[in-house]
């Protein structure tokens, strides 16, 4: 991670983590109080106003290592999704006994404290040794993708480079061509050591697209991986016989088949119109090679741009790029649920290894 990505985190968890914390902080107080005072106060409003903010807390504006270095703080599990998941498996955990669920909510709070303290020593630092830090450099219409070179589709010489870089031509040229655009209109703007991380900056539209092509990669993966744990489900049920578990290896080397096909019919649909016979084959081409690079271990991550305030006075382009943004948000979410579900499908049992290639 570097310097602006750290000082860009800390922000965030300054304003985000902070209010957060506050959240919880007043349910939790609310639960101590209902745990010692006989008369029992209503618990609605607090709960109502913490999952409001965990639904809708902008965890989209942050990169993957971002999101790691949350995990990294320990409080990743409180915030978004996980920290709807944490409250309400705290409520059916406990019975809804304020005690317990009081206890719970208190190592959020105390989390959360902990990540803010580090949060503002981070920004002493970065003004006490007094640098420039300037973020990337993003014109109005645009939006942050991470190209993560690793494992197999790891960056380690020239050639590699070369490699990569006439394949991330092709995907770029295939997508920009479905939406009538020119692939030079996707900027590199920057790139970062470690597992070789190269960031584009894209419009709106090419990163939603891009976005939704990654996100049906992600659900091709996962559904071979939830075939291949079906069969291992009903080997050590002995249930597994030879016809079945021919049957689910027919429908694993369909999935590895069909993958660019059923990509393309659903990346179709997020097109905002019809495309042409050579659209159509440079979009393939596109699918392809972003197929290959996601079995190979390389990760796309986007970052999506900060909600700006919607004035009064703002005219018809500027609500229109609003509306821009809210799709590539949600795009970013949807994406993100999807990478998780196949994260821990990954993590429940080691079936990755016989999925082999998809075509």
């Amino acid at each position: 991670m570097n310097i602006e990505e750290l000082n860009h985190l800390a922000g965030w968890l300054k304003t985000e983590a902070a209010t957060a914390k506050d959240n919880y902080e007043a349910f939790r107080a609310k639960l101590d109080h209902n745990a010692q005072q006989p008369q029992k106060q209503p618990l609605e409003n607090e709960l109502n106003a913490l999952l409001s903010f965990l639904r809708d807390i902008p965890l989209n504006v942050l990169s993957n290592e971002q999101i790691r270095l949350l995990e990294a703080f320990d409080i990743a599990e409180y915030l978004g999704v996980h920290g709807i998941l944490f409250i309400n498996s705290t409520i059916k955990k406990s019975d809804f006994d304020p005690a317990t669920a009081m206890q719970d909510v208190q190592k959020a709070v105390s989390a959360l404290d902990k990540a803010i303290v580090r949060a503002n020593n981070l920004s002493k630092a970065f003004q006490d040794i007094d640098v420039a830090i300037a973020s990337p450099a993003l014109e109005d219409d645009r939006a942050l993708v991470r190209v993560e070179f690793r494992s197999d589709a790891a960056i380690n010489n020239v050639v590699d480079w070369q490699e990569w870089s006439e394949k991330w031509l092709e995907i770029s040229r295939g997508i920009a061509m479905s939406i009538d655009d020119a692939p030079e209109n996707t900027q590199v703007i920057g790139a970062t050591r470690g597992s070789f991380i190269l960031e584009l900056a894209g419009t709106y539209l090419f990163v939603r697209i891009l976005t939704g092509i990654v996100k049906e990669v992600t659900s091709v993966a996962k559904d071979m991986i939830m075939l291949a744990q079906t069969a291992e489900d009903l080997r050590s049920k002995k249930l597994l016989n030879e016809q079945i578990e021919s049957t689910i290896k027919t429908e694993i080397e369909n999935k590895k088949e069909s993958g660019v096909l059923s990509v393309m019919t659903a990346v179709k649909l997020l097109l905002p119109k019809s495309i042409d016979g050579e659209q159509e084959t440079a979009l393939k081409k596109s699918v392809a090679q972003l197929l290959e690079f996601h079995r190979k271990g390389g990760e796309v991550d986007f970052v999506a741009p900060e909600e700006k305030e919607a004035s009064e006075e703002s005219d018809e382009e500027s609500q229109s790029q609003q509306l821009e943004i809210q799709s590539l948000r949600q795009a970013i979410e949807e994406l993100r649920s999807e990478k998780e579900e196949l994260k821990r499908l990954s993590h429940d049992g080691d079936t990755t290894d016989d999925l082999g290639t998809i075509n």
